[in-house]
């Protein structure tokens, strides 16, 4: 059975302007991927989904498929923090990360004072930028993406990531922290 999927394709592009070389911005961050809808499928039994694939060129490619529906006007973003976890335990984040304190000086971020727009509550809750971004704008509609790179309907269902050898590791957890 032959399907049609209509996507759209994007790159996004990360540069550090605090950080150059040759003068310009340095590259920190490059995607290009897909966006694309897919019908409902029979065999595999899907409905209407969603999926975003990606390839981010230091080694790691992933699918993620999920599902697309109107979401909730008005349209808010909670507080969230960007406290490091160790993996497989997300509910014990690591509050004791130096690096996520403007007022000391770390040799693994930017000066303070070369990123004058970024203060130490937008480091404790990012989403007050996103928040500041719909002051003063209605919003007419919203679409939720709900997407995951594990599989919809094992085994049959896309999803999944691959790394090279060197991202995947071999180093225990315990070993980074």
């Amino acid at each position: 059975m032959d399907i049609n999927l209509h996507g759209l394709t994007y790159l996004q592009r990360i540069n550090d302007i605090n950080v150059l070389t040759n003068g310009q911005p340095t590259g920190i961050h490059i995607e290009p991927g897909i966006w694309i809808t897919i019908p409902p499928t029979t065999n595999p039994q899907d409905p209407q989904t969603v999926a975003r694939l990606a390839n981010i060129p230091h080694g790691t490619s992933l699918v993620s498929q999920g599902s697309a529906k109107a979401g909730a006007i008005p349209l808010s973003f909670p507080a969230t923090d960007i406290f490091p976890f160790p993996i497989g335990n997300q509910n014990s984040p690591i509050k004791t990360f130096p690096e996520q304190d403007l007022s000391k000086p770390s040799n693994f971020r930017t000066p303070a004072a070369d990123i004058p727009n970024v203060t130490q509550q937008i480091v404790n809750n990012p989403n007050l930028v996103l928040q500041a971004g719909l002051a003063g704008k209605t919003i007419n509609s919203v679409t939720q993406l709900t997407i995951s790179t594990v599989d919809l309907n094992p085994p049959a269902s896309g999803g999944g990531t691959s790394n090279i050898a060197f991202l995947a590791g071999g180093f225990p957890v315990s070993d980074w922290f």
